[in-house]
């Protein structure tokens, strides 16, 4: 089966303006919008003409022109789903009742738009070897730009023709307080990364090609504007036909399928290097044909597609792994050595082995790690917190680390009690250094106000201490400013924005009830052997209190309040 091509990192590309006002030309006969319907699983699709959409006439112009280039299209075709696949908006449904393994939508290789290394146009190969390899969406986004410059003159004019003018939805189209509201920086961090790219890209290397011998694009300005429409609609429609070494494809026809975890049709290799879209069921006429994107988080479907699923059981939150934010998570969580808090530290040198060995620390160490999906945490986080609350290196014997991040191989009743409260008191920790917390965002979107991102961390609460004049003037302005924002509609980017903020929240809360269900459970272990006898009590030490909202006061991180209590955000990448 042939997959979406796959999510470039999230630090890649972006675009930073709106693709409504693109310079090159779009024929007037199919303007492509993006549509999004109650549940974002739709997105881009064909909109034609006020007639043709009355009449449910679909993509004629794009079904003939598959067809004519050999291609094959037998019981599929455009149409408006008005939400019968989850969302709404356009896609592609059944013309009939189809049994397993009926081919949809067949396209040979002449049908793909790509590019070919060795052979394309010397002009553009040299534009898109400037790009690096792994920014493969740029790459493809200059040979669609390509296509759309030539106009009439290209093969595909009739696919470019009706892709979509804008992409809402998509962040790095968002206005600035849009992409603010959005308060998860793993997300905005990565739009502003691409903005950057496209704006040094679009200066350095087309700015100068209008004019010259090496302008692959028949003398037609692409700029910034130009490069952001071309990448978004690469990212959100490509496919990976001919393995991950090779160029990605956009697929007429075929990218039109909306998405599901559950999906009713795949794509195929077909001969001589063509692509097929084959039911995977049987379908009835008149039912929308879905494809699987991948086990995506709303992280990348809203980044690349615009769109995200709620409670999607393969979300996750990205964090960045650090040794402090561990310490604040058992400090929040009160774990303790005896009747001392507990410390992790790496400064052993069997720990700092271990952890080099988890690519957590030492040359080359990826610190990317993630909490939620089918597991609370993941394999490498998991076996961090395992080595840095062990006592002995004797603990550790006989586990690989492989072994290590194993959630049914605990190394004793200790330890994995100090890890699964620590790793709680790290979700907490997140869950805090949000501007909002979930019961105000589900009540932006129930009432439809403003974005509410003041507040103190967490829990929109205050921003520390009284603080002098000039502070309580610039609270009592932004209480004023967020009372005015309340009373305002949300747009359509707000309202996307608080729902994903939303579901990062879920997401961690999902994991501090699997991880307290899990420490239930090691409770009750009888067979769990036990630790290391517990440090001696320091003379003179006591517990520091908890504060109402549970999160333990003074030192070490993991105090709940605002921003103003001056914690870093808690190592969200």
């Amino acid at each position: 089966m042939l997959m979406r091509a796959a999510p470039a990192p999230l630090a890649s590309l972006a675009a930073a303006a709106a693709a409504a006002q693109l310079p090159l030309p779009l024929p007037p006969a199919l303007l492509a919008r993006c549509r999004r319907g109650p549940q974002g699983h739709a997105r881009r699709a064909l909109a034609t003409d006020a007639d043709a959409a009355a009449a449910g006439g679909g993509a004629p112009e794009l079904v003939a022109w598959v067809l004519a280039r050999g291609g094959a299209v037998d019981g599929a075709a455009p149409a408006n789903l008005a939400g019968r696949d989850g969302g709404s908006g356009w896609g592609l449904k059944a013309t009939r009742d189809c049994p397993a393994g009926a081919r949809l939508v067949e396209l040979p290789e002449g049908c793909l738009l790509t590019y070919d290394p060795e052979g394309a146009d010397p002009r553009l190969l040299a534009l898109i070897n400037q790009v690096p390899e792994e920014l493969w969406g740029g790459r493809l986004a200059l040979a669609l730009l390509a296509a759309r410059a030539a106009g009439a003159a290209s093969p595909f004019a009739a696919y470019v023709s009706q892709l979509p003018r804008g992409f809402p939805g998509v962040p790095m189209f968002f206005s600035r307080e849009a992409l603010e509201a959005v308060d998860y920086p793993p997300v905005v961090e990565q739009v502003k990364k691409r903005c950057r790219w496209l704006h040094r890209f679009s200066t350095d290397a087309l700015a100068r090609l209008p004019g010259t011998g090496d302008d692959p694009f028949a003398g037609a300005g692409v700029d910034i504007n130009s490069l952001g429409w071309g990448l978004a609609a690469v990212t959100s429609r490509a496919f990976r036909v001919r393995g991950p070494s090779r160029p990605a494809a956009l697929l007429p026809l075929i990218d039109m399928a909306n998405h599901s975890f559950e999906p009713n049709a795949e794509v195929l290799p077909a001969a001589g290097g063509g692509v097929a879209m084959v039911a995977k069921r049987q379908l009835s006429a008149g039912e929308p044909i879905l494809l699987s994107y991948g086990p995506l988080s709303n992280d990348f479907l809203l980044m690349d597609y615009g769109f995200l699923i709620p409670d999607n059981p393969h979300d996750r939150v990205a964090v960045r792994f650090d040794t402090g934010l561990l310490n604040a998570g058992a400090a929040v969580a009160n774990v303790m050595d005896g009747s001392s808090f507990l410390e992790l530290d790496a400064s052993a040198g069997w720990k700092r082995r271990a952890l080099e060995g988890l690519r957590l620390a030492g040359g080359g160490a990826d610190l990317g790690v993630q909490v939620g999906g089918p597991v609370p945490v993941d394999a490498r986080l998991l076996a961090a917190a395992r080595v840095l609350a062990a006592k002995y290196q004797s603990e550790l014997e006989g586990r690989g680390l492989e072994e290590l991040g194993r959630w049914d191989r605990p190394l004793n009743r200790q330890n994995e009690s100090a890890v699964l409260r620590t790793l709680l008191g790290v979700c907490s920790v997140l869950l805090s250094n949000f501007r909002t917390n979930l019961e105000d965002d589900e009540a932006l979107l129930a009432e439809g106000g403003g974005t509410g991102g003041g507040g103190g961390t967490g829990g929109g609460g205050s921003t520390g201490g009284a603080g002098g004049p000039q502070q309580q003037q610039g609270q009592q302005l932004q209480q004023q400013q967020q009372a005015q924002q309340a009373q305002q509609p949300l747009s359509e980017e707000l309202r996307l924005a608080v729902r994903f903020r939303a579901e990062r929240k879920r997401v961690l809360l999902r994991a501090i009830r699997a991880l307290g269900s899990r420490a239930r459970v090691v409770a009750g272990m009888a067979d769990l052997r036990e630790g290391p006898a517990a440090a001696p009590a320091k003379k003179g030490e006591r517990a520091r209190p908890a504060t109402t909202r549970g999160f333990a006061s003074g030192g070490g991180g993991g105090s709940g309040g605002g921003k103003g209590n001056g914690r870093p955000r808690g190592g969200l990448e």
